[in-house]
């Protein structure tokens, strides 16, 4: 039961907050809790078992849930520092010295950072027999990289449900902590190491400025956006 709880629970945040608050928090371990144990119950035919919500274990329980958003943001913290070098073509230059690339990658990342960069794919297509290039917000593969990485290594196919009705807001969450911990891994290899903590003011912002962005779209790239959705979830599901 404890751990359909902890199911539970995490579904619940990708569909409505990775940055949830105190009170957040304590309000979705309250209906995890709850939830599980009335389905319990009825599966099997015990009403006692709804007695337990007040029991001790139930309050560690909560605990337990309310501390399970830091382990998203470890699991997602440490997926974005394993790929973020190749997905964006950091690598260094074995012909140059450590400050020369030290200077490269510092001023890739900064080009990387500006307007959106580092989370955007560029396309060209000939339209009416020009070549024109379009953005797809949202669209580079470092994103798919983590996304696929947390789903498929980490088994978040447990909590990011992709073949359910409400796979849409679950997929923007996870692509908006992902944009957000793609930043912060970017930001961490201009600053060092020890530099920049993981839940810092600047990580939530680019997570909420993501999810605002999302719903903020419009047109072609609105179009372009909604496509690369579809495209994902179809890839990662």
């Amino acid at each position: 039961m404890e751990q359909a709880a902890v199911v539970a629970m995490m579904q619940a945040m990708f569909k409505e907050n990775l940055f949830p608050s105190t009170d957040d928090l304590a309000r979705l371990a309250e209906t995890a809790i709850g939830d599980t144990v009335e389905m319990f119950a009825a599966k099997e035919a015990n009403s006692d078992l709804v007695l337990w919500k007040s029991s001790p274990e139930a309050k560690a329980l909560s605990t337990r849930l309310k501390g399970a958003i830091k382990l998203v943001h470890a699991d997602f913290e440490n997926a974005s520092a394993i790929i973020v070098v190749s997905a964006y073509n950091l690598s260094r230059d074995t012909s140059k010295s450590k400050d020369e690339n030290a200077t490269s990658r510092r001023t890739s990342i900064e080009s990387l950072l500006l307007n959106h960069i580092f989370c955007d794919a560029f396309i060209q297509l000939v339209v009416d027999g020009v070549v024109c290039t379009f953005r797809i917000p949202f669209g580079h593969s470092a994103l798919v990289d983590l996304l696929e990485y947390v789903l498929e290594d980490l088994q978040y196919s447990r909590y990011i449900c992709l073949n359910s009705d409400d796979w849409e807001p679950q997929l923007r969450n996870a692509l908006s902590l992902a944009v957000a911990s793609c930043g912060w891994a970017l930001q961490k290899k201009v600053m060092g190491t020890g530099q920049m903590a993981f839940a810092s003011q600047e990580t939530v912002e680019r997570y909420v400025n993501a999810n605002l962005r999302m719903s903020q779209l419009a047109g072609t790239e609105k179009r372009m956006f909604v496509d690369e959705l579809g495209r994902m979830r179809y890839t990662l599901q």
